[in-house]
């Protein structure tokens, strides 16, 4: 599932980076 989500980042960071960005930052607060 994680590498799901991961292909699915990745997608996001291609159309629209600015929310990819806000993604990642929330996932490093699920993550640690």
């Amino acid at each position: 599932n994680y590498h799901k989500v991961m292909d699915q980042m990745e997608q996001v960071v291609t159309h629209c980076p600015h929310l990819a960005n806000r993604m990642r930052t929330v996932l490093k607060y699920l993550v640690y």
